[in-house]
């Protein structure tokens, strides 16, 4: 089940393995090289498929690692359909309607920057703490590598930590980073740079006074920033293993 196959898919030559074409034995490939199915070749010998020879490409890809990874802007699903529905792949079937749909309702960021500033009564200020909470699916959050590469932009932070857990079905990823400068700017023109739309934005102050250690009166006033991101699906990098 091993032995190297060679493929002439519509012009489209490709090589492969027996065992990976077998990868789903239910499937059309399946049947066709377990030798259970008569097949073409061509006038080099290669096996013969008369069908769609680039996207074949993806469909060879989904074979030898079981995830669909398409190209950067695709906007081929209903020829990829028709062609996993003519190799009989269910699993890529299923992949690819899980693509679709996810395409159709895109990803949602949101964004909670918090800033608290101390002035004391003399009107001398005392020191500002930014806390900014990023929550994304976590296929997102993977895509735009946070915590690796667009915090360098912002200067690193003095504090972050990092949380998964599930919400809605789906695993969600927290990054919650404190630190003295606000980070949505860098943020915004990021996401907005990769076709982001920001679909919701709120801001709340409140002010209190306090009395702190040594006893110095001071005016403690925090303002809330909220953003939600509509991310489109399919325009970030896939994930490779």
């Amino acid at each position: 089940m091993g032995d190297i196959i060679q493929l002439n898919v519509g012009g489209s030559i490709y090589t492969t393995t027996r065992a990976t074409l077998c990868t789903f034995p239910d499937s059309m490939l399946g049947a066709m090289f377990r030798e259970s199915m008569p097949t073409a070749k061509d006038d080099q010998g290669r096996y013969f498929i008369d069908r769609d020879g680039p996207l074949f490409g993806i469909i060879l890809s989904f074979l030898r690692s079981r995830q669909l990874v398409l190209p950067e802007k695709f906007g081929q699903f209903d020829i990829l359909a028709v062609e996993a529905d003519y190799y009989q792949i269910q699993p890529l079937i299923d992949a690819i309607q899980e693509a679709r749909s996810k395409m159709r309702r895109g990803y949602i960021i949101e964004v909670i920057e918090k800033t608290e500033c101390h002035t004391l009564t003399n009107g001398d200020k005392m020191h500002a703490n930014v806390t900014t909470t990023i929550s994304a699916h976590i296929d997102v959050a993977e895509r735009l590598n946070f915590v690796h590469g667009m915090w360098k932009e912002c200067y690193w932070p003095a504090y972050r930590y990092v949380t998964i857990h599930h919400s809605s079905g789906e695993t969600v990823f927290d990054l919650a980073v404190l630190r003295s400068k606000p980070v949505w700017p860098v943020l915004g023109d990021f996401l907005h740079n990769n076709d982001a739309k920001m679909i919701e934005r709120s801001d709340i102050s409140h002010t209190e006074d306090c009395l702190l250690v040594p006893y110095k009166e001071h005016k403690s006033k925090s303002i809330i920033t909220k953003q939600r991101w509509l991310i489109p699906c399919l325009k970030w990098p896939s994930k490779t293993k």
